[in-house]
């Protein structure tokens, strides 16, 4: 449990130091990429109640799987 603890201390510290390193654009950058992450978040989870829906009313889904390259 102290290991834990201290490992987490140790991740938050360098956190810390790094945020503090960065440049106010780039604080101002990396919360605009945030923002959009959120909104992509949003869409992929109606994405997948929508999938789901359709699965429970025994639609084909298999078009709306991930096609990898």
């Amino acid at each position: 449990m102290n290991l834990e603890r201290d490992a987490k201390r140790t991740q938050l510290r360098r956190m810390v130091r790094i945020k503090n390193k960065r440049t106010p654009a780039q604080q101002a950058k990396l919360t605009e990429i945030k923002g959009k992450m959120v909104g992509i978040q949003q869409k992929m989870h109606q994405a997948q109640e929508l999938a789901q829906q359709w699965k429970q009313d025994g639609r084909d889904v298999s078009d709306l799987q991930t096609q990898r390259t």
